[in-house]
């Protein structure tokens, strides 16, 4: 029982760090990793919130390491910008 009480109490710490991460980086991180998520409304920010709260070493991660996002050089783009 011991190791099962050890390993949830872990897990418990795990969400919780991950929940005050994921509510921080939902409302002020996720428009910076992603710039489609800046105009974003609460709506979504509250459904991205969960799974900020599982993933949040990554995205910390993310958000420490963000640089302006790369520019598209599709085939058809750089055909536009070529001309």
């Amino acid at each position: 029982m011991l190791a099962i009480e050890i390993l949830l109490t872990i897990l418990g710490f795990w969400f919780l760090a991950g929940l005050l991460f994921g509510i921080a980086f939902v409302f002020a991180g996720a428009g910076r990793v992603n710039p489609a998520a800046r105009e974003s409304g609460v709506g979504l920010r509250l459904i991205l919130l969960p799974g900020c709260a599982l993933l949040w070493p990554w995205l910390l991660w993310l958000w420490v390491r963000h640089r302006e996002a790369p520019i598209e050089c599709s085939y058809h783009r750089c055909a536009v910008e070529e001309d």
